[in-house]
């Protein structure tokens, strides 16, 4: 293959393809990095690197992980990684996997309980209010009854005063 050098521009990525179809090195894609000539302290050198698993990385390494070191400005309490060693110690290598469940598993399961907590007190808070705001009405039917049965009454104790 013939060399080539890329001169750098702002925004630019190279991507460099290193395996062939079978995962073997595809040495024509060897490459290399020029030595830094700029001056070093006012010019920056980039490199963008990325790399891809053939595993895909578990929810716990992407999600919980990163949510737990936050606090600590990305590093993971000692209790987390106590825990992530006992995993390892009792399950030997398939104690990650268990750990990566346990570690979806458990916030799952912190949530489920506070969701069932906020329903019961909303329950309980309606209830109570339910009990204390509430007097049992009557069927309007039965209220309109009573209420042509005091007309009558009444109607029938005036008529018998004015013939007195």
């Amino acid at each position: 293959g013939s060399r080539f050098q890329i001169r750098p521009k702002k925004g630019m990525a190279i991507v460099y393809h290193n395996l062939d179809e079978n995962d073997n090195v595809d040495a024509s894609t060897l490459h290399s990095e020029l030595e830094f000539t700029g001056d070093s302290s006012s010019t920056p050198k980039y490199s963008a690197k990325l790399y891809v698993n053939s595993v895909p990385t578990p929810y716990s390494r992407t999600l919980v992980l990163p949510i737990l070191a936050l606090p600590t400005g990305g590093r993971l309490n000692q209790n987390v990684r106590d825990f992530h060693d006992m995993f390892l110690d009792r399950f030997g290598d398939a104690g990650g996997a268990y750990f990566d469940k346990a570690m979806v598993g458990i916030p799952v399961l912190l949530l489920l309980a506070l969701l069932q907590l906020i329903f019961y007190l909303v329950q309980q808070q309606s209830k109570a209010s339910d009990a204390t705001s509430t007097v049992p009405k009557e069927s309007t039917a039965s209220s309109s009854a009573k209420k042509a049965k005091k007309k009558s009454k009444s109607g029938s104790k005036s008529k018998g005063s004015k013939g007195d």
